[in-house]
């Protein structure tokens, strides 16, 4: 309690301290409280008198040095109980401080705070009387009559059945009848059943020869009620029998008075100290612990029992490199009495954890001047500085995939091209663009194409060493500086580790998802002297591997700035050919298979750039082009106009006819896709049924039931549905089942390997047989030999296309085709 006592000084609660001293010290009962130490902290001024003591004399004391030896060895046992939260009662000779030795009934009271014991409150009321009652009892009956009727508090004899055999004046009074008139009736008649089967539980145990205490609040006959402490003693005299037990009585209402009050004062103190956002600790002059709050225990993790006694350096408790610092404010203040100081430091928690905590240290001295200990308050600042950590992580590190951003990469890489300068040493930047990330943004959305992101950069982190710095650009770019070993060798490595790992399927939800990579490297000094032609010229270098074929990397040479450069003229040049009309459309027959017979059935629209100066261009050369610069709109909106008017001419000839124009998946999403279709169809009055839209296997990742919607608006129309280079690993056929298609087409690469891949055969062979069973056709594109015709035909195709039956033409040197069936010799 001394402890609380100086927290209030600390905190200037000077009325608070004159309070509790006033009500203490009002008590008539001896009270002191011992702390889980056996050390006094506290005693009021009735305590002080029974041992003959000053306050300052008595709290310097423990119970073993102020009881003795052979005293403490009585009590241990009892203050043991009273600190495992248990109160206990005794009775006891206490030697006054007079030398007279004197009963007292001893009261030990837990001092709780929460689950946690601190000590404890000893109050002792002077039972002398009452003891010379109990020593009379063992005089003879007349003596013991006289005796026992002049005692102020209620005694009375009951036999084994019982029944009344003794009453005293009190008793009488209390109960209010003559002792003739309670003599010989039982408990139960005098008092009622009710407190009857209260007490009979305790008087069984008395009757059995156990001293038994209890308390009870007893009614007065004028309504008052007091506290009383009920004692049962058994009459056990020797060589007998339990005879019966004396139920002794006394008044303990300014017992009970006091333990309120001492209630009422712990609650003061306890608030102050419980209620208190900061970590209250103390301690001693050589920086040992002698208090730990609640909210020590909160912020800190660790029980007051854990730690208690312990110096400031005996523990993981404030960080190593923080603690010298702190020690050393401490010493100032010491030695200077400047009686304050504010430090901040990281602490442990008991789980590992880090605090970052201001502390504010008050000392207290005695009337000598004299450091009697040091007051810590202490503030949890950690969410503070996170915040300012997480401030400062943000703006360096992409918020997404937590990679370091561009900002943060150019830090680094302005340090490490100083570093460079300065070793002469090489480095290489690496620039990352994901293959096919677009298709899948474009038709699994957004949250699936963020949730592919972090997938990447944590399958890039595992690529990479720890010294190696790899940062996201933004969208689906990333840069990796490459600084320690940077040569040729290393980098080429490094890049084949990384397309190996991102070839590797990744699964978000229900989708299996491929994708690929484009690298392209530059190195310091040969490729840029600075940040911004190093990163350029590695830019221009995954462009050329972007070209060459999808998961490929390709180092800087000075040819592919030309080439760059030619690219961005060619998007300029296509704006300008859609409205200069250098665009045109060949077609390509395509055959169903009727036994011996190939009837053609339709013409596939192949749109050719005819280019001023670079001549007929293919779409590969161009379609890329017109998707990243979103032209891809204008182009199909010329070629489905141009569609149409070539099927103007063709439908009085040949009536059944279909042309089968390819649509991207940006084309298909368009919000007003289908009824811009079927405008154009009423304004060139052609039959939607003439027209196949040929639909990537890419375009399918979408979102399954705004995809099923828009084909059956387009089906409704009366336009069949092709799935173009089906194969690819975008969908399963089970998820085309679902979806209302006409006709798969398998991709041609393993139409082209037919006859020379037995892979390729039994992937088609059973893409062919899966789609029969499920009810589909299949197209097979890419036919050039006889002998992948006559596999295909082998296998039950539907329909064949390719440079086998004739090159793409002008549609007037296509129209021969249409005109009779290919036969076989």
């Amino acid at each position: 309690m001394i402890t609380e006592l100086s927290a209030v000084l600390e905190q200037n609660d000077s009325d608070a301290m004159i309070r509790l001293r006033r009500i203490m010290d009002g008590i008539d009962a001896a009270v002191a409280y011992v702390d889980n130490q056996f050390k006094y902290r506290y005693a009021n001024r009735a305590f002080c008198n029974v041992y003959g003591l000053s306050y300052e004399a008595m709290t310097r004391l423990d119970v073993h040095t102020l009881l003795g030896q052979s005293s403490f060895r009585e009590v241990h046992n009892y203050i043991l109980q009273a600190l495992m939260g248990e109160r206990v009662y005794y009775e006891r000779l206490v030697q006054c401080g007079n030398g007279e030795l004197r009963w007292m009934l001893v009261q030990l009271t837990p001092d709780r705070v929460g689950e946690k014991i601190l000590g404890y409150f000893a109050v002792m009321v002077d039972i002398q009387d009452r003891k010379r009652t109990e020593q009379v009892l063992s005089n003879t009956s007349n003596e013991l009559r006289r005796l026992l009727d002049n005692m102020p508090g209620p005694i009375a004899y009951i036999d084994q059945q019982f029944c009344y055999r003794y009453v005293n004046r009190a008793f009488c009074e209390w109960i209010g009848l003559s002792g003739d008139c309670i003599q010989g009736k039982t408990v139960a008649e005098v008092e009622g059943e009710a407190i009857f089967s209260k007490l009979a539980p305790s008087m069984r145990r008395a009757l059995s020869g156990q001293s038994v205490s209890l308390e009870r609040i007893i009614t007065h006959r004028d309504g008052q009620q007091n506290w009383m402490y009920l004692r049962y003693v058994p009459d056990q005299r020797s060589g007998s029998d339990i005879q019966g037990v004396y139920a002794i009585m006394s008044d303990i209402q300014a017992l009970k008075e006091t333990e309120k009050k001492l209630r009422q004062v712990n609650w003061l103190l306890d608030s102050h100290i419980n209620n208190s956002p900061l970590a209250v600790t103390e301690w001693t002059a050589d920086f040992r612990l002698v208090r730990w709050s609640p909210q020590a225990e909160k912020i800190f993790g660790w029980q007051a029992e854990e730690v208690l006694g312990r110096r400031m350096c005996d523990w993981d408790f404030v960080f190593p490199a923080d603690l010298p610092d702190l020690k050393s404010e401490l010493e100032r203040v010491r030695n200077t009495h400047s009686h304050h100081a504010v430090t901040l430091t990281r602490n442990h928690r008991k789980d590992g954890t880090v605090a970052y905590c201001e502390w504010y240290h008050s000392c207290l001295y005695n009337e000598q001047g004299q450091l009697v200990s040091i007051l810590s308050l202490a503030q949890d600042i950690s969410s503070r500085v996170e915040a300012e950590q997480r401030l400062n992580y943000l703006a360096n590190h992409d918020p997404l995939t937590g990679l370091p951003n561009r900002s943060l990469l150019h830090e680094r890489l302005k340090q490490a091209l100083a570093r460079s300068k300065r070793s002469g040493k090489p480095l290489a930047l690496l620039f990352i663009d994901l293959d096919r990330f677009k298709v899948v943004n474009d038709t699994l959305g957004h949250k699936v194409g963020d949730r592919l992101l972090k997938q990447v950069s944590e399958t890039l982190r595992d690529c990479v060493r720890g010294s190696d710095t790899i940062a996201r650009l933004g969208g689906d770019e990333f840069m990796l500086l490459l600084e320690d070993q940077a040569n040729r060798d290393s980098a080429a490595a490094l890049a084949n580790k990384m397309l190996l790992a991102l070839t590797q399927p990744f699964y978000i939800d229900d989708h299996e998802i491929f994708i690929g990579a484009s690298i392209g490297i530059s190195f310091y000094p040969d490729d840029g002297q600075d940040i911004d032609n190093l990163t350029k010229n590695a830019d221009v270098a995954m462009y050329r591997a972007k070209e060459s074929g999808s998961n490929s990397y390709q180092f800087f040479a000075e040819d592919m700035a030309q080439a760059l450069q030619q690219q961005v003229v060619l998007e300029r040049s296509l704006r300008s050919a859609i409205e200069h009309d250098q665009l045109a459309l060949l077609y390509q027959p395509r055959y169903e298979i009727r036994g011996r017979r190939l009837e053609p059935v339709a013409l596939e629209a192949l749109v050719r750039w005819s280019h001023p100066e670079l001549g007929l261009l293919a779409p590969r050369s161009f379609l890329k082009v017109a998707e990243d610069s979103n032209l891809i709109n204008e182009l199909g909106e010329w070629v489905f106009e141009s569609v149409l008017k070539a099927l103007v001419g063709l439908e009085s000839v040949y009536p059944n006819i279909q042309i089968a124009v390819n649509v991207s998946g940006r084309q298909l999403r368009q919000p007003h896709f289908v009824p811009r279709l079927e405008m154009l169809c009423r304004q060139y009055q052609v039959k939607p049924s003439h027209l196949i839209l040929e639909i990537h296997e890419a375009t399918l990742l979408g979102d399954h039931e705004m995809l099923d919607r828009l084909f059956r608006q387009i089906k409704q129309m009366g336009i069949s549905i092709v799935i173009d280079d089906f194969g690819t690993g975008y969908a399963s056929l089970m998820q085309l089942k679902q979806l209302p298609i006409d006709v798969l087409n398998i991709d041609k690469q393993f139409i082209q390997n037919l006859g020379r891949n037995k892979d390729d055969e039994a992937i088609t062979a059973a893409t062919l047989a899966i789609a029969q069973k499920l009810g589909m056709r299949v197209m097979a594109e890419g036919v050039e030999t006889r002998e992948q015709l006559d596999f295909l035909i082998a296998q039950n195709c539907s329909f064949v296309q390719g440079f086998f039956f004739g090159e793409p033409q002008p549609l007037q040197d296509v129209m021969h085709h249409l005109q009779t069936p290919w036969t076989f010799d």
